[in-house]
């Protein structure tokens, strides 16, 4: 999974993957500002995705 940021002041940036296994919960990011809008980016052998928040 990567998260990918768009914050206030433009643009978007994308931090490095990680991995997150099926069914089970994972961390996305740290230090975020609140407010800031972000989606996250997933990929596995059989499955791609993107969700948004």
């Amino acid at each position: 999974m990567q998260t990918c940021f768009a914050p206030s002041s433009g643009g978007y940036y994308c931090n490095g993957w990680r991995t997150v296994y099926a069914n089970t919960w994972g961390l996305a990011a740290t230090d975020v500002n609140d407010g800031t809008r972000f989606w996250l980016l997933f990929t596995s052998t059989d499955v791609h995705g993107v969700a948004a928040y």
